[in-house]
């Protein structure tokens, strides 16, 4: 006697079969509006499975097939037998009777390949959040709003047109969004944990409102620059530039007044490091940091140039010889001048203003170097790591101005180079500049041309202001410059 099978066991049959000519036909013959085509019957085809799939999970579900093979539920069959994600087979089994139940036009949709699954997703939280006092006929209109609106935006957009539908059905004038937006605040969550390799993995949660005040914090900051050597563009990936960003932001935190202080003091960060790793000597172990251990000697360097830690200096017996900053630090005058000089990051190419600028050491204080505005360039965070990791090599001109020698796979004749533009612009000015002003031999009895103001004169309203009437009028005889403007 044969055995028919159900039709459902074949329909699956000449699938898999179609599916294998599938994988195995050639693409390159194909034409490109083919490729196309061909990626659109696709998703169209993913997700009329999709919806064959969770029906045979809801109908699985309602007849307690999964109990009945062993498992406690049909989500843990899932696992155990699909080896699905335990959370990806809670959301089949929710999903699909969903679809099914209640929001059967959003499965309709589904099977007809007009959304994806993940549309679908978006659909049935949303309109499973919805306040129990919107009526059903509301609910209705809701569901065919995100069906409309699912036809022509991706399942990250429909979610955030959700959640302004939530807010326009709300009976409560929005009250239940607001707390769900009181509770996503409260469960702010930030990890920082230390892997095996020495870097850290930063994992957390955050409200609406904080995410959007760190991405745009973040934006100026993560936006591409080209690197040293490379004038048209910024190889670093989004990810990488918005790490680069949020390490930029820490650095400006760090350094502002307006950081609350801990232990009486601003919040530092202390290194440990040996004399000998300072001043580069053979066999030298690097330093230790606090919050991540231990660091290359050559990041140590770095980080002892401009004192953004604090150093602990140790001899060669570990005795501290130096705690704090000292004399390699420069003071807040030097400092200064060296921001006013460089205007900023003097690395060519950059445009980091002066308050995102470190002050570098070109020959470092441990090898002798002075504390002097002739040894102090302005670096930001990016290129003062170039300089010490990147080959690059920072000095003081004869002029007063900082030069920068690319390492040789950079430039192989290693041509010095400089902020083009601020040289310009600053030879440009003195160019420009008016000569200055010079007093004439003062008259005896001219008060105004006694004083020394450089702008007494006849035509000047600081002499008027001081002289206490109009403009070219002494108090005394007239000098000769002052007599013809009486």
């Amino acid at each position: 006697m044969q055995v028919v099978e159900h039709t459902v066991i074949e329909a699956l049959g000449r699938l898999r079969a179609a599916v294998d000519a599938l994988a195995g036909a050639p693409l390159w013959s194909m034409t490109e509006p083919d490729v196309l085509d061909a990626l659109d019957e696709a998703e169209t085809l993913t997700a009329k499975f999709d919806h064959a799939r969770l029906r045979l999970v809801r109908e699985a579900d309602s007849r307690g097939a999964a109990t009945s093979a062993g498992a406690v539920s049909t989500a843990a069959w899932l696992c155990s037998r699909l080896r699905r994600h335990p959370a990806a087979a809670h959301r089949d089994v929710v999903l699909a009777r969903a679809l099914t139940e209640e929001h059967t036009a959003t499965g309709s949709a589904l099977a007809a390949g007009e959304i994806s699954r993940a549309h679908a997703e978006v659909v049935v939280r949303t309109l499973g959040a919805l306040p129990a006092g919107v009526p059903a006929e509301t609910r209705g209109s809701a569901e065919v709003f995100l069906l409309e609106q699912a036809a022509e935006h991706d399942p990250q957009v429909l979610a955030r047109l959700g959640r302004h539908l939530r807010h326009a059905v709300d009976p409560d004038a929005g009250d239940t969004l607001a707390r769900d937006e009181q509770a996503a605040v409260a469960g702010r969550e930030l990890f920082v944990s230390p892997d095996l390799s020495g870097q850290f993995v930063l994992r957390g949660r955050l409200d609406p409102v904080a995410a959007a005040a760190l991405l745009g914090a973040l934006s100026p900051l993560a936006a591409p620059r080209a690197a040293a050597g490379d004038a048209e563009r910024d190889l670093r990936s989004p990810a990488r530039r918005r790490a680069d960003a949020l390490v930029e932001l820490v650095e400006l935190a760090l350094h502002s007044p307006a950081m609350p202080t801990e232990g009486g003091r601003q919040p530092q960060v202390q290194l440990t490091v040996d004399l000998q790793t300072l001043e580069k000597r053979l066999g030298a172990v690097g330093g230790v940091l606090d919050w991540a251990g231990p660091v290359s000697a050559e990041t140590a360097r770095l980080l002892a140039c401009d004192a953004r830690v604090i150093p602990v200096v140790l001899g060669t017996r570990g005795e501290p010889l130096d705690v704090g900053r000292g004399a390699y630090t420069a003071p807040a005058g030097l400092r200064r001048a060296v921001l006013v000089r460089d205007g900023g990051c003097a690395f060519p190419g950059c445009d980091r203003p002066p308050p995102w600028c470190d002050v570098h050491h070109c020959t470092h204080w441990a090898d002798g170097g002075a504390t002097a505005l002739a040894n102090l360039v302005a670096l930001c965070g990016r290129h003062h790591a170039t300089v010490h990791h990147g080959g690059w090599r920072a000095c003081v001109g004869a002029d007063g101005r900082p030069m920068f020698i690319p390492p040789p796979w950079v430039d192989p004749a290693q041509v010095p180079r400089s902020h083009g533009w601020r040289e310009r612009l600053h030879d440009l000015a003195h160019a420009l500049a008016p000569p200055p002003l010079t007093r004439p031999p003062a008259s005896a009895g001219c008060p105004l041309l006694d004083s020394g103001d450089p702008y007494a004169g006849s035509g000047s309203p600081v002499h008027a202001a001081r002289a206490g009437r109009s403009v070219g009028h002494c108090d005394d005889e007239p000098c000769p410059r002052h007599r013809d403007t009486r």
